[in-house]
């Protein structure tokens, strides 16, 4: 949830919308359809939520591997 809802002060109107959406509702069927095309990281999981029934698990193992590589290197910082 946090990839997703995290607002940076750098991020544009339209992304902020997206994250404070997904943050007051929980819905990422809607929240895709809001979500700007140039966010595909962010589009893919809120895809693959939708697809596999909120699990988070699963959602994050879809992603691409260099991403995926991301996540546990800065766990393990």
């Amino acid at each position: 949830m946090t990839y997703l809802t995290y607002i940076s002060c750098e991020e544009d109107e339209d992304t902020k919308k997206m994250r404070q959406y997904i943050l007051k509702e929980m819905n990422f069927k809607e929240a895709l359809k809001i979500c700007p095309l140039y966010l595909s990281p962010e589009r893919t999981l809120l895809d693959s939520l939708i697809k596999n029934n909120n699990n988070y698990l699963d959602s994050i193992l879809n992603f691409p591997n260099n991403l995926f590589m991301m996540f546990i290197h800065s766990y393990q910082s």
